[in-house]
């Protein structure tokens, strides 16, 4: 039997103090001598972002890049406790998955290290700067004062999760473990037909190959012969295979060797999009005296994936990457985004239809990629954006992508190679100049490095987007054939129309439009066919969609943007976010989620809506526009005149029915880009639309009109959280009359109680125009917005209840109790 000696690895996330500004003899601070309410320093929990607090203001130099948050300097400081692990030369690391920007780190006033690059994880060696068990106290500054510092909202702070590793002289270094399956592409099985989302293919491998690359640093450690034991465990928690491999040789002339083992899995779950079953390996280092020196668990899939001028195929199914560009941010909570917000966001994906995210465009959070793998999302992961370009001198773009680029592109790399969601490396986005030697050197560099860490997965650059204006001559100068030695995938942005050119040049090549409008395409001058758009001259209303659907060769479309969010404002202040999604930045779907159901969806689907140009909607940039629908039926102020209903639907046909009379049937073979459309006179009641196949309803969409608003009623997405101070519950408030249906026209305001073991963390109605007036982020009061609001409700570390009330004057309020458990 052996016994564990290590590693040790604690959460950083309390004991912190935050001072927002440059303090006087910030490193003389520590936490034993902080008194709040007197010098200025707060307890915060880490993830924490200071912009999230605000105040959002027009002259804040962040600007609508920013969307007017405050940044500037910050600094944390807390005690470090360094466990004592018993081993002589024991070694001690400080490991940050991001923070924005300009870090620099001090232990007991000595500095330990810097970093630049706000989107980036990495480690720190503090070995030599602490003593095992003995306290010291660490200090970070975050300098994000050079604004605008990135072409959209960035949060600022240790916004994502920091750790204290120490570990045995003899282990596995950070990331230093790959996990690679050998995986075949599935085979029909007899009898059963490939139609919809059940292929008929095989959910489980008859067994498979497993290669398992482990480095292991050793420095000058006195250890010369190791063990290296490995076990698998399949999605239900059991071992399924177990080997050890021992008396390996540490060669004391070098600090870190690599090795490879290899091991037989029977019988092993396939990972997919419907179904993600996840493994977990776990590799122990076991020193000459058999002790655990060293354990490392890393989770994976088994699957396989390939691009061609085919498609993309996920286990030999061929697949249509139905995708959506997100930035990191999640609204009301900054970039400090509990993984409760994106599990939420992502079940509103999932809903609409959606099966591919592309990180937009920077790395994304670990846990961002856990939940992908977890809810079967495939990913695009994207490392940086516009590489030379600089948003201002000093900003990351530029300075910091020409001296930091490798170190940054290893880490991201490596800590994201084991998620079997990932299914394709984006070294950078809309990259100009791909012509200029500068360019390509670098590229080339790129290339190589991210191949050498990770043969496994096709790379790409998305590369400029390239316009209508003569066509293939265009393609050829922007696109240099260079390119397409570089890369394994073609992506580029809003080039839908172009996509036959592309495959013309280079059949073989994979093609992905890595960012498409919502609505309008742009037109080429060659489709004269096409019905221009009244709105935005050389645009057509065929959507973007039809141009993947009717080309077997497209891999796929991502949407700019799957979800509202913040900076890159478009519209006048004081509008703080981008508003062109099918999602609002509080996490309710539009109507205009409608029609991507509609081609997204397999099972039946049909969503009602109606087009009111007077709606308070706001336009944005004009070709991420959607035309202005409304989900309500409340249009007494205009009794009389003549409204359009719009449906969307994969049906064969729809009925639309208005209080129990029929306004006729629509076949969708007669609308082939899904615009069924209705002219009709508003009269109070229900309208309904039946989606019909072979004849029969298989689903319905209604508007009812609403009343006066009488309740609020809130629903939360868990009914109990962990007692660990960051469990998250998601509570949706909504307006209702006395019926229960949805009061969309006549907002209130209202406020927000919290008791218990639980805290607000922050509020949301979705407004994106609306932060300096009636909603900011961690008050306890908004104004509902088309009816509905957000609370994020955080649990704290003691057990009990947390007890939630809306109130609204004039109306009954609404609560909601959450169990908070060990």
């Amino acid at each position: 039997m052996t016994r564990t000696r290590g590693p040790r690895i604690t959460l950083l996330d309390d004991g912190w103090f935050f001072f927002k500004g440059n303090p006087k003899n910030a490193l003389k601070v520590t936490p034993g001598n902080v008194e709040p309410e007197h010098d200025g320093w707060n307890p915060v929990v880490i993830p924490h972002d200071w912009d999230s607090e605000g105040p959002f203001l027009e002259s804040h130099e962040s600007g609508k890049s920013g969307g007017y948050a405050p940044c500037g300097t910050g600094w944390y400081c807390r005690e470090l406790h360094v466990p004592n692990l018993g081993i002589r030369g024991q070694k001690t690391f400080i490991r940050f998955d991001g923070i924005y920007m300009r870090a620099t780190l001090w232990i007991d006033g000595k500095t330990v290290g810097k970093h630049l690059y706000g989107y980036g994880p990495f480690e720190l060696d503090i070995t030599d700067h602490v003593q095992p068990g003995v306290t010291h106290v660490l200090h970070v500054k975050v300098n994000n004062s050079i604004q605008p510092s990135c072409r959209w909202y960035t949060g600022s702070g240790i916004y994502r999760d920091a750790w204290l590793v120490v570990k045995h002289p003899v282990h596995v270094p950070w990331n230093g473990v790959f996990m690679v399956p050998k995986v075949e592409p599935a085979t029909p099985v007899e009898g059963k037909h490939l139609t919809g989302s059940d292929y008929g293919l095989q959910k489980s491998l008859e067994s498979t190959n497993l290669d398992v690359h482990v480095e292991i640093e050793h420095g000058s450690s006195m250890v010369n012969d190791v063990s290296i034991r490995i076990s698998i465990i399949d999605p239900r928690g059991d071992k399924v295979v177990s080997i050890i491999q021992e008396g390996i040789k540490l060669d004391p002339v070098v600090e870190s060797s690599r090795f490879t083992l290899k091991l037989h899995v029977p019988s092993p779950l396939r990972w997919s999009i419907d179904e993600p079953n996840l493994y977990m390996g776990e590799v122990e280092i076991l020193d000459d005296g058999g002790q655990v020196a060293d354990r490392d668990i890393e989770t994976f899939g088994f699957r396989c994936f390939s691009f061609s001028g085919k498609g993309f195929t996920l286990n030999g199914e061929p697949v249509i990457l139905k995708g959506v560009c997100l930035h990191h941010d999640g609204g009301c909570v900054g970039a400090a985004v509990p993984p409760a917000v994106w599990e939420r966001r992502f079940r509103k994906l999932k809903k609409m239809g959606c099966n591919a995210i592309r990180t937009s465009h920077a790395v994304p959070a670990a846990n961002f990629l856990d939940l992908c793998d977890r809810m079967g999302f495939l990913v695009i992961d994207e490392a940086f954006d516009k590489w030379w370009i600089p948003v201002r001198k000093g900003s990351w773009s530029g300075l910091g992508y020409i001296r930091f680029w490798r170190q940054e592109l290893a880490n991201f790399i490596k800590r994201d190679r084991n998620h079997p969601c990932v299914i394709l490396w984006s070294l950078g986005n809309e990259i100009h100049n791909l012509h200029k030697s500068r360019v390509k050197k670098g590229h080339v560099r790129m290339a190589r490095l991210v191949r050498e860490l990770d043969p496994t997965r096709p790379i790409t650059t998305v590369a400029s987007p390239n316009y209508t204006r003569r066509e293939l001559a265009r393609v050829r100068r922007r696109h240099p054939p260079y390119l397409m030695d570089i890369v394994d995938v073609f992506c580029t942005n809003y080039t839908e129309a172009l996509m036959p050119a592309f495959h013309e040049e280079w059949p073989d090549k994979a093609i992905i439009i890595a960012e498409a409008h919502h609505y309008y395409r742009n037109k080429l001058a060659s489709e004269n066919h096409l019905t221009e758009s009244e709105l935005h001259p050389g645009c057509t209303t065929r959507n973007p969609w039809f141009d993947i659907a009717m080309h077997d060769y497209a891999c796929g479309q991502f949407l700019w943007v799957g979800i509202e969010y913040l900076g890159e404002v478009r519209d006048p202040y004081p509008y703080h976010g981008r508003t062109n999604a099918p999602i609002r930045i509080s996490g309710f779907l539009k109507p205009q989620a409608g029609f991507h159901s509609s081609v997204w969806l397999e099972e039946p689907f049909v969503h009602l809506s109606i087009r009111d140009e007077n709606a308070d909607i706001p336009r944005g940039k004009p070709q991420f526009d959607f035309p202005k629908i409304a989900c309500h039926w409340n249009f007494e102020h205009r009794v009389g005149d003549n409204l359009e209903a719009w449906v969307f639907t994969n049906c064969e046909s729809v009925e639309l029915i208005l209080n129990g009379r029929t306004l006729g049937e629509k076949r969708r073979e007669h609308h082939p880009w899904n615009d069924m459309k209705w002219n009709l006179q508003f009269e109070p009641g229900t309208l309904v639309a039946i989606g019909k196949n072979a004849g029969a309803g298989t689903c319905t969409s209604s508007l009812v009109t609403a009343g006066e608003p009488a309740r609020l009623e809130l629903q939360c997405d868990t009914a109990t959280l962990q007692a660990n101070g960051r469990a998250c519950a998601n509570v949706e408030i909504s307006l209702v009359d006395k019926n229960g249906t949805l009061v969309q026209l006549h907002d209130v305001e209202i406020t927000l109680s919290v008791s218990g073991a639980g805290r607000l963390v922050g509020i949301d109605n979705g407004d994106l125009s609306d932060f300096t007036t009636k909603c900011a982020y961690k008050a306890s009061s908004c104004s509902t917005y088309w009816g509905q609001a957000l609370a994020i409700i955080q649990s704290t570390k003691e057990t009990g209840e947390i007890l939630l009330t809306a109130y609204a004057r004039g109306i009954d309020p609404g609560n909601i109790s959450i169990a908070v458990l060990d």
